[in-house]
């Protein structure tokens, strides 16, 4: 008469290729997660081997069969741990976690952009999301975009940035829209904003309305010879050199910090102010900002 020990033959086979799928995984590189979702099937197989086994060898003989508890409950928390992994695995969470950790902070630059501006074009209209936005003047007859995006990244997520994700180009008639999109961005466990600091480099001969989300602005003409208009911003700065023929005004700002500003407080208690730089041949326009503050250099 034999004994028969159910759980014994399986948990030590359980241990053994556990042990060798750790062992591999430090070879081959694979995370452990990905171990634990890939051999808790063997508990199965080597469990069901057991069985079978016993009951081909044994078939004339006389068996008491006895539970090894210490066992069972070895194999099935190791099961447990397999199946609660696939199943998390199956949802994404596994991988959610895995980003959440391993996970850094990155500063990149933009893709640079470049686009020729035809010469019907009198007028360039930006919509502007980013984060913070420079723009400055140039002699040239061309449109630059670029600058730097911080993102947070993981193994789990490490994507390039296309040119058409971040800015994109319609021109109809004699007006040119620039459109500066937000970058893609990931809700979760693992969220991931990414922002944006970009400068926009625009021909000074053109007319330019920037239609802000309410985002911080910086703006900085050169040789200016168009009127410049910024709506809806944050924090605008505009830096002006003082040898420049430039009237800024301000409509419908909560704070404006510069000396020469003649404001004065309307029924909405927002402010109005204006000053002018030489002859104030152009006019740079700030409507409904928050805060306004001038440099003259």
């Amino acid at each position: 008469m034999r004994t028969w020990r159910v759980g014994t033959f399986s948990m030590g086979f359980a241990l053994v290729f556990l042990g060798l799928f750790l062992l591999l995984s430090r070879v081959i590189g694979l995370d452990v997660h990905q171990v634990m979702i890939s051999w808790w099937p063997v508990i199965l197989i080597i469990l069901g081997i057991e069985i079978l086994l016993f009951l081909f060898l044994n078939k004339k003989e006389t068996v008491i069969i006895k539970y090894d508890f210490f066992s069972i409950l070895i194999i099935g928390m190791l099961g447990t741990v397999g199946i609660s992994f696939f199943i998390f695995s199956s949802v994404g969470l596994v991988d959610e976690v895995s980003a959440t950790i391993t996970s850094q902070d990155e500063t990149r630059n933009l893709p640079e952009l470049s686009e020729v501006v035809q010469p019907e074009v009198k007028r360039v209209v930006v919509e502007a999301s980013w984060d913070d936005l420079t723009v400055e003047g140039t002699e040239t007859n061309g449109i630059s975009v670029f600058g730097t995006y911080r993102l947070n990244v993981s193994p789990h997520n490490e994507t390039a940035l296309d040119k058409e994700e971040y800015v994109t180009f319609n021109q109809i008639g004699d007006t040119l829209y620039v459109t500066m999109n937000r970058l893609p961005h990931k809700n979760g466990l693992h969220s991931n904003y990414p922002t944006v600091n970009g400068t926009l480099v625009v021909p000074s001969n053109l007319k330019l309305e920037v239609r802000s989300s309410g985002n911080n602005i910086v703006l900085r003409p050169r040789l200016q010879d168009a009127d410049w208009t910024i709506e809806r911003a944050s924090y605008v700065i505009v830096h002006v050199p003082a040898n420049e023929d430039v009237a800024v005004e301000a409509s419908r700002v909560s704070h404006i910090n510069h000396d020469h500003v003649e404001w004065k407080t309307s029924e909405s208690e927002l402010l109005e102010g204006s000053f002018i730089i030489g002859e104030g041949k152009n006019t740079i326009r700030i409507l409904n900002a928050y805060q306004l503050n001038v440099f003259t250099f």
